[in-house]
């Protein structure tokens, strides 16, 4: 009997501990999101007559191409600050963004332009990680589309 009670106890402690092990290793997301991200590619490519190779690519590769500086809150900001024409972002103090609740991979930037708010929703690739690529499309449903591929690095 006492061999017994000392497996249960052995038992509970042990799955405690793996307990409090699992969840104070949580991913906290946008802990890791918030501050600063250094750009250190960007790839413009276009897309015509629905080819699924691109007729024209531009990269621009530079120390000062720009960043990104995420601040979490009520609304969540984030400063674009970008040297680069880019197809869908503008230089923004006062943009916003959301990452998608059950799926990291998902990341909105919205910018105020005129009185409408414009959401651009980039996928992410390797979202857990300090170096990322966020891609966007846009589709004319005419057979062109653009995608922007910025890469990313954790300061």
């Amino acid at each position: 009997m006492k061999n017994k009670f000392i497996h249960i106890i052995t038992a509970i402690i042990i799955c405690t501990s793996l307990f409090l092990l699992f969840s104070c290793g949580k991913d906290q997301y946008l802990e890791k999101r918030s501050g600063p991200w250094k750009i250190t590619n960007v790839e413009i490519a276009f897309y015509k007559n629905y080819s699924s190779t691109p007729d024209s690519v531009v990269t621009y590769s530079s120390d000062t191409t720009g960043y990104f500086n995420f601040y979490n809150g009520t609304p969540a900001n984030v400063y674009v600050i970008i040297h680069y024409p880019s197809r869908f972002l503008i230089k923004d103090y006062e943009a916003t963004y959301e990452v998608h609740e059950q799926n990291h991979a998902i990341l909105v930037i919205s910018n105020l332009v005129g009185s409408n708010w414009v959401d651009h929703k980039f996928t992410v690739s390797g979202y857990n990680k300090r170096k990322q690529d966020w891609t966007i499309i846009s589709d004319d449903y005419a057979g062109n589309v653009v995608r922007e591929t910025i890469s990313v690095e954790k300061q």
